[in-house]
């Protein structure tokens, strides 16, 4: 697998909802990230995975939206996204899921020396998950861990935060607070920290096994956000309720725009 990648150079993306997202299948995006973290060119980067209810959480939140499209790359990580991205961008399989690009880059990590941190949860899933990665990745290398307090992104980006986080001299920094104020958090600390902060949200609980990941056949047939709602319907009823219900129409609405857009390029070329 190649993983050099220039840091300068911008990988190819299409706006799908007003969100440029990466054109790219889950081995080259871990490889372009692995790539990535391990020049240190003295900024940090963000890496974010997109799902329909980041979609819905951008069309009502300014910040938010401008987060997204700041610096940093975004990867579709929910189904419906992916779907769209494929037909727009002709690339197939761009369904990058946060947990399996975690621990593909945990994996393809090791032979690399890349240096991980891991950011999030609580004490017990994380003692638990640097448990897991020693059993299932032996030799891959965890320099610090951090189960933050409650409290509000900017909370979260203190200086003795950056200052713990630094002084570990990870290459990358995984993120685990849930969306949005994961990818927040995130990009407020790569303007701070030279390394990559990938948010991959429930990636910690699934690898410890303080929640159950969705059997295979269950992601095959794109239907992960319904398992997920069967198994913390308090929790998560509103967003996969309402937010899927807001995300196909701001789909449908994005759709329509394209083809517009589409129409008057072909017009202005006739």
């Amino acid at each position: 697998m190649e993983i050099a990648i220039n840091p300068s150079e911008s990988l190819p993306t299409t706006d799908v909802c007003g969100i440029r997202l990466v054109q790219m299948q889950l081995p080259e995006a871990v490889a372009a990230v692995l790539g990535r973290s391990l020049i240190h060119t003295g900024s940090g980067n963000s890496v974010r995975f997109v799902n329909a209810w980041s979609v819905v959480l951008a069309s009502r939140d300014d910040r938010y939206l401008h987060t997204l499209n700041g610096p940093g790359w975004n990867f579709a990580d929910g189904a419906p996204v992916a779907r769209i991205l494929q037909r727009r961008s002709a690339v197939e399989r761009v369904h990058v899921r946060g947990p399996a690009f975690f621990e593909q880059a945990l994996d393809t990590g090791r032979a690399l020396g890349v240096r991980h941190y891991l950011f999030g949860t609580d004490d017990e899933t994380l003692t638990r998950l640097c448990e897991a990665i020693d059993d299932k990745y032996p030799g891959c290398e965890v320099v610090g861990t951090f189960a933050p307090p409650h409290a509000t992104a900017e909370q979260l980006v203190s200086d003795a935060i950056v200052a713990g986080i630094r002084d570990s001299a990870p290459d990358i920094v995984w993120v685990a607070l849930g969306t949005p104020k994961q990818d927040l958090v995130g990009d407020a600390l790569a303007t701070q920290i030279d390394a990559t902060f990938a948010c991959v949200g429930a990636a910690f609980d699934f690898l410890s096994g303080a929640k159950r990941t969705a059997p295979r056949w269950v992601q095959v047939l794109q239907l992960e956000w319904l398992y997920r709602l069967l198994s913390e319907p308090r929790r998560l009823w509103r967003r996969y309720l309402f937010g899927n219900s807001k995300f196909l129409w701001l789909a449908l609405l994005d759709s329509f725009r394209a083809r517009r857009s589409t129409t008057s390029k072909a017009a202005r070329r006739g």
